[in-house]
Order: structure tokens, then sequence, then C-alpha cells
């Protein structure tokens, strides 16, 4: 039950990530004129609540009492990004679609984790989450060297690309849920005993 309770948890939080993608990636393309520091305080605010919601996590679920957690140390380190993105506002506006690259490159990153996982469980959709992971590796690279000569073309593909990484991303960490769960619920089944041997006389 606990891992159950534990994999419910990780999925609500790692699902908010993609809805914070689709909502941003959404207003970056619609709402036109929108003033990017309005994005830089929601980066900040971001995370600092995550940071946040990591250290209530930490402490809630006793994981102080596992060396190989690093809720603590990821928490306090978002913390302190968010309140530096918040008092240096202008800079994160300024640069706000590499911030966004670097983001999108994490998730692929994350993807990449799902993909390992796929292929230790033996399930075949290993294979297009690699593809997925391998897609969006390369769309967030294009966005940090940025080989548009138009800045606004560069802009646009990185919304894009964010919108969509927050689509397929929902869909991955859910569909990850139910393949984890599974895959526990069938490794801790009984096995049943095997019927002896008859000797022949």
């Amino acid at each position: 039950m606990k891992f159950k309770d534990n994999l419910l948890k990780n999925t609500m939080f790692m699902i908010c990530f993609p809805v914070v993608f689709i909502v941003v990636g959404a207003l970056l393309l619609f709402a036109e004129g929108m003033n990017t520091q309005v994005f830089a305080y929601i980066f900040g605010g971001g995370l600092i609540i995550g940071g946040a919601i990591n250290l209530i996590r930490y402490f809630a679920d006793k994981a102080y009492l596992d060396y190989m957690s690093n809720g603590f140390t990821s928490g306090v380190l978002a913390i302190i990004l968010g309140i530096i993105a918040v008092i240096k506002v202008n800079i994160i506006a300024d640069s706000l679609t590499v911030f966004l690259g670097v983001a999108i490159m994490l998730t692929a990153i994350m993807k990449l984790q799902n993909f390992i996982q796929l292929i230790t469980m033996k399930n075949r959709m290993w294979i297009p989450i690699l593809a997925v992971a391998v897609v969006f590796i390369v769309a967030a690279s294009l966005i940090l060297i940025n080989p548009f000569e138009d800045i606004e073309r560069w802009k646009k593909f990185t919304y894009i690309m964010l919108f969509i990484d927050g689509i397929v991303g929902l869909a991955v960490n859910i569909f990850m849920y139910f393949t984890l769960g599974s895959y526990k619920k069938k490794a801790e089944e009984p096995v049943p005993p095997v019927p002896p041997v008859e000797k022949k006389s």
C-alpha cells in the first residue's frame, strides 16, 4: 500500500509540470503582447511552490530516514532559485526562451528515465517513449542553440514545443502511473506451488 501511495503522490507532483507547460505555452502562443515578466514571476513562483512541496513531503514521509533521498536538497535549491528568479525578474524575462528550452530538456531527460523503467519491466512501450524523448531533446537543443535568423520564429517554435511537451508529458505520466502500479502488483502476486513430479515405478 505504501508503494501505491508514494506512486500516486509522485505522479500528482510530476503532473504539475506538464499542466504548467500547457497553460504557459497556450498563453504565450495565443495571448499576444502579454508581458514576459508575468511568466518570469510564474516561473519563480512555481519553483518556490514546488520546492516547498518537496520539503513538506520530505519531512511528512520521513524521507530523511532514506539515505538515497534528495528531497531536501532539491526542495531548498528550487526555493533559492525561485527567489532569485523573482528578484531578477527582468533578467529571466529577457532570457525566457532559453529557460523554457532548459525546462523542455529536463523533461526530455525524465522521459529517458521512463524509457529505462519500461525496458526493465520488458514493456514494449519503451520504443515510442524513447522516440518522444529523442524528439524533445533535439527540439530543446535547437531552442538553446537558436539556429533561426528570425527571433520571433525562434520564440514561436519554443512556445509550440512547450505546449506539445505539456500534452505529451501529461499522457506519459498517467501511462507510467498505471504501468508501474500494474507491474508492482504482478510482482507481489504469490507464485503458485509447483506440483511434485510422480516417479515412475
